[in-house]
């Protein structure tokens, strides 16, 4: 990549600042991720038995490196080398350098490891091998099942991995032409393999083999395949129901309103399953801190999120209650006492049957979400910065709407700043208690109403706006 002047510039500036701290001979680097809000990282150090000696902090307090970072295209990990009496040079890494990275970030996991167990005089069970399987989605998102496995045999699972930048900086590096990645590293031998596999530098994916025998007359099992994470496992399960049109239709009632949502497809069927299936990030997310136990935060949320959490919720209430019979009624109620009891008997409805279908294969990532999420009571929605138009086309929209006040009484309150204008839809006038919001940097909008009588949103442009009252029809 051709650096401006102004770039040069900077490099220059960052290397009188630090030259006095290099040694002569040694090699200094600093990298940084550049993702689609800002630049992270920055610390510089050097290599020494494959591990990095990071420089003190305050030396790097003036080093304006980051507009030049910035120019790099995102999800790519930028490397400066510092080298004393030689110009600053920066590069995007390459997949070599990447693998490289890669292997830097498990070396000092298992150092830290080793440090740990020696401060705490724990017994000695040293980290023998970490794994990391990874299945790329679209646009670099990804599946990973990362295992650290001790010398005394034990493992722990976790789908979160240390080396997620680095993952998602190949991806990206490749062109996006990358299906899957397991990384091994034991001792100092790092083993990687990638499908398709990248030459001179990775073998071909050896898949694990999985253990197919399935009771196609039992449901929960069928129900445990299908979840599994596992492509063999989901095709074998589908093809059990096929073979089964009384639980293919018992299934159908599970999952088909979430693949047709999913898919953005109303004639969608179940063979479609494993194109809308979660995956373990979309499960962590799903029961993690932006939903806990009184507020949802779409915040930071791209698309794929927003349209996920949107998908997921909206048809869960489409399992569970007829909205289409819920909004002809309340449209006919002539007071707001009746919406009320109205509404309440649509949640109890839906809650009852959601609860009953998690019942169905309890461990499996459908039903962990779904009770995780119906016990929400909401006060809060936050949307910052948050991408939503894909959501806003999502065919569960309403239903999602719906649900915002499937356990609270009193009205949510939706905080909204600098994001894509969320579609409210008739539904925000037929909830129980009419939504609160505040208006950041966006134009407020609110629908039409459906109803015969009059109902009334406060509402407020800023955080330190004065209350406004809107009433509709």
């Amino acid at each position: 990549m051709e650096l401006n002047e102004e770039a040069k510039q900077k490099l220059e500036a960052a290397y009188k600042q630090i030259e006095m701290h290099l040694e002569e001979g040694v090699s200094y680097y600093s990298t940084y991720t550049v993702t689609t809000y800002g630049v992270v990282g920055g610390r510089i150090f050097s290599l020494e038995n494959d591990l990095r000696v990071y420089l003190d902090d305050e030396k790097l307090e003036h080093l304006d490196l980051f507009k030049v970072t910035k120019s790099f295209p995102a999800h790519s990990i930028v490397k400066y080398t510092f080298i004393k009496g030689s110009p600053v040079t920066v590069e995007a890494c390459s997949p070599e350098m990447l693998l490289q990275e890669i292997k830097l970030e498990l070396k000092a996991r298992q150092m830290q490891h080793a440090e740990i167990l020696r401060v705490t005089n724990s017994p000695a069970e040293g980290l023998l091998n970490i794994e990391t399987r990874v299945k790329f989605l679209k646009n670099g998102k990804m599946d990973i099942l990362e295992k650290e496995i001790q010398s005394t045999g034990s493992e722990s699972e976790d789908t979160r991995s240390g080396i997620e930048d680095e993952l998602r900086a190949l991806y990206f590096a490749l062109d996006g032409n990358l299906k899957k990645m397991f990384v091994s590293m034991v001792g100092d031998e790092l083993i990687v393999q990638t499908t398709p596999a990248i030459p001179g530098l990775t073998d071909e994916v050896i898949e694990k083999k999985v253990n197919l025998k399935l009771d196609a007359s039992n449901l929960k099992a069928i129900y445990t395949f299908l979840e599994s994470h596992e492509e063999e496992k989901i095709a074998k399960a589908l093809e059990a129901l096929e073979g089964n049109p009384e639980l293919k239709e018992i299934a159908e009632k599970r999952y088909l309103n979430f693949i047709r949502t999913r898919l953005h497809n109303a004639n969608a069927v179940l063979a479609q399953f494993p194109e809308a299936a979660l995956s373990r990030s979309e499960v962590e997310t799903l029961t993690g801190k932006h939903f806990a136990k009184d507020f949802i935060s779409l915040s930071y949320f791209d698309d794929s999120e927003s349209k996920l959490t949107v998908d997921f919720i909206g048809s869960m209430i489409q399992n569970a209650i007829d909205l289409e019979s819920y909004t002809q009624q309340a449209s006919q109620l002539t007071s707001p006492d009746e919406l009320v009891a109205l509404y309440d008997d649509f949640a109890a409805q839906a809650k009852k049957a959601i609860a009953e279908e998690a019942k169905n294969c309890p461990k499996g990532w459908y039903s962990e979400v779904s009770k995780h999420l119906v016990k929400l009571k909401l006060k809060r929605v936050l949307f910052e910065k948050t991408q939503f138009d894909d959501a806003n086309r999502s065919l569960a929209l309403k239903a999602f709407i719906f649900f915002l006040n499937i356990n609270c009484k009193t009205s949510v309150y939706l905080d909204i700043f600098q994001s894509d204008t969320p579609k409210l839809t008739e539904m925000f006038w037929l909830l129980r208690a009419v939504p609160q919001s505040s208006w950041g940097d966006v134009t407020p909008q609110f629908p039409d109403s459906p109803l015969k009588f009059q109902r009334s949103a406060s509402y407020r442009i800023g955080d330190d706006g004065s209350w406004e009252t809107i009433s509709k029809p």
